[in-house]
């Protein structure tokens, strides 16, 4: 059974990603597990509830705790929570969970573990980081996230005078964990924009990293919530585009951008889509034997 962590921003479509392979039947793909929110009550999988058994007398959550409390029941019990999750379950040929950016930053003793453990790192990115704002400001604009029923759209108004700031901050959040994760070596990068445009080429190469093969013809019960064209979502567009323009930003505003590889990743990647079923299932079980 392989381990993985799915590695990415808020709003890069991870909910999306995670819903898409939790519908194949031989991989359990769980949400955030170290989301460090009051919820009542917690998803039974968090380590927010995990960490419940473990409270002193009269405390009913972690949150009653003191910083320093918090960080020491953290180093004391992530390793048994991390074992937990991962533990082997029948029929199930991965498991994996979201760890986001900012999740990373404030727990990197669970990183120390998955090193020693070869977790596998699937490093989800969003090429249009300027969506990534934007679907941040129609998330606070609905009140909820996601959705598996169409909803209505909504436009948001951006504020111009911190947006090339907030670009800049989530480039170099990329780029940061790119700089940590790619060296390691189960390593693999996929782009949101091609796993929506090229899902099944994108689901081959996935299940080939994770030593899988063809996951099957895999589907998300969520809905796209967002417009593909900026100018539906954003209420002051021209101002938008002055200030991106004579920008490295202003190509952001092209719906469905899509940024270049390098043409033998292409190739492979266009070799892998045109692999008949039969090859699929070949390509499955030389995967499997090389992972006994």
């Amino acid at each position: 059974m392989v381990k993985f962590i799915i590695v990415s921003h808020q709003r890069s479509g991870s909910a999306f990603f995670t819903t898409l392979l939790n519908s194949s039947p031989g991989i359990h793909c769980l949400r955030e597990c170290f989301l460090l929110k009051e919820m009542s009550p917690a998803p039974e999988y968090t380590f927010v509830h995990f960490l419940t058994r473990y409270l002193p007398p009269n405390i009913h959550d972690i949150f009653q705790l003191t910083p320093a409390e918090q960080n020491s029941l953290f180093k004391q019990h992530i390793e048994s929570y991390l074992e937990n999750i991962f533990a082997e379950r029948p029929g199930i040929e991965g498991i994996g969970f979201k760890f986001m950016y900012d999740q990373i930053k404030r727990f990197p003793m669970a990183l120390r573990w998955m090193e020693k453990n070869e977790v596998y790192v699937i490093h989800l990115i969003r090429k249009n980081t300027l969506k990534t704002i934007l679907s941040w400001l129609t998330r606070m604009e609905r009140g909820f996230p996601h959705s598996t029923a169409p909803v209505s759209q909504v436009k948001v108004k951006v504020d111009c005078k911190t947006l090339k700031d907030e670009l800049h901050f989530t480039g170099d959040c990329i780029e940061k964990n790119r700089k940590d994760f790619s060296s390691q070596p189960h390593y693999l990068e996929v782009f949101y924009e091609d796993l929506v445009q090229f899902q099944e080429r994108e689901l081959l190469r996935i299940g080939s990293f994770l030593g899988i093969g063809y996951l099957g013809q895999l589907k998300s019960d969520l809905v796209k919530l967002n417009s593909d064209s900026i100018k539906d979502i954003v209420k002051n567009y021209d101002e938008l585009e002055f200030t991106l323009k004579d920008t490295p930003f202003y190509p952001l505003l092209q719906d469905d951008i899509l940024i270049s590889r390098e043409s033998s990743g292409k190739k492979m990647s266009e070799s892998l889509n045109d692999l008949s079923v039969k090859q699929r299932e070949l390509l499955t079980r030389r995967l499997r034997k090389k992972r006994r």
